[in-house]
């Protein structure tokens, strides 16, 4: 079985509302909204589903991942 490396970007703003996407330069916060960029680097078997939980805290060193 192999696996695969994947990097991806995700935007998230005060409202809850959130964006997607492979390159941090394809994201832009709404004006005027509060927002938080987060990068998730992943090496993910192959061919196998595998489906992950994160929660990111306050500070942005903490957090924790959990194989849900």
């Amino acid at each position: 079985m192999g696996a695969v490396e994947i990097e991806v970007w995700v935007l998230v703003d005060e409202n809850g509302d959130y964006e997607v996407s492979k390159d941090a330069s394809d994201l832009q916060p709404e004006a005027g909204l509060a927002s938080r960029m987060v990068k998730i680097k992943l090496t993910v078997p192959t061919p196998r589903a595998v489906e992950l939980e994160a929660e990111i805290e306050e500070e942005p060193n903490a957090g924790e991942l959990k194989v849900s």
